[in-house]
């Protein structure tokens, strides 16, 4: 069993007012410094600012979850008067490879009303070329709103990202967005988008196979309508794609290895 680091013993609050961007971190590098570790926050809205050398509020390291007590229950909310772009307010280092960690079970809230600059969620590797990557990294159960950017920011040297279960909406940017070059690999099951100013899912390269030329979308459970996947379209998006535009094919043919959404408006994929 995993230890637990809880947040209050490092002096957070989770009383909405204090900022408690030191607290966490400071329980994130001692998990960290312990070999790995969940850094607990209670219910509560737990304030954050920044933006630390890496360019996020919170830097999450490897084998380290940074867990609450469940979406909605538990909110990290960007501080009121924040200025400048922040490149996550949870993010894997831009200068250390961050390997196996994860954020689940709690709500990012960008805070977009009361504060300036380009807000991002949770963004994880570096730019094209850099030394650092992010290797298996989990998000689960979380929801990403009022961001003044994406929800999900994927940036190149990400290799093995999975997210399940969540939720980015009411945010200007994309829901969930991957920026890789021509490498990077990404999973996405089971997550919502809806009401973001950009697209639900803007997925470059995580689920395209320069063999076939395709965009590949899977998923292998039925939902309560019996569908597999859904796409919502919207604009012209909607006269541009029919059902020529769609190849059903074996979902165990090698070359589909993940469940992604094409680039477009909000999707809801389960």
């Amino acid at each position: 069993m995993a230890t637990i680091f809880n947040v209050l013993d490092f002096g957070a609050k989770g009383d909405g007012i204090n900022d408690d961007t030191h607290a966490i971190q400071l329980a994130i590098n001692a998990a960290f410094k312990a070999g790995g570790g969940e850094v607990y926050l209670l219910q509560g809205i737990f304030i954050i600012s920044g933006a630390s050398a890496d360019g996020g509020c919170l830097t999450l390291k490897s084998n380290v979850t940074l867990a609450g007590a469940g979406q909605n229950l538990t909110t990290l909310k960007l501080k009121d008067g924040s200025s400048g772009d922040i490149d996550g307010m949870v993010r894997t280092s831009s200068v250390h490879n961050t390997d196996g960690a994860a954020l689940n079970r709690l709500t990012l809230d960008g805070n977009q009303a009361n504060t300036d600059g380009t807000v991002n969620g949770f963004v994880t590797g570096a730019d094209e070329g850099s030394a650092a990557h992010a290797k298996d990294i989990t998000v689960s159960q979380v929801t990403f709103t009022n961001l003044s950017g994406d929800g999900v920011h994927a940036l190149a040297q990400t290799a093995g990202l999975t997210v399940q279960d969540s939720l980015a909406v009411d945010n200007l940017g994309d829901g969930f967005a991957t920026r890789f070059d021509d490498k990077g690999s990404a999973s996405f099951y089971d997550n919502e988008a809806a009401n973001n100013d950009g697209d639900g899912f803007d997925l470059q390269y995580s689920a395209y196979s320069a063999d076939t030329d395709r965009t590949y979308l899977k998923d292998l459970d039925l939902n309560a309508n019996g569908h597999r996947f859904e796409i919502g379209l919207s604009g012209n998006l909607t006269n541009a794609i029919d059902a020529g535009s769609f190849v059903f094919a074996d979902a165990a043919a090698p070359e589909v290895t993940l469940l992604a959404a094409a680039r477009g408006a909000d999707h809801a994929i389960g």
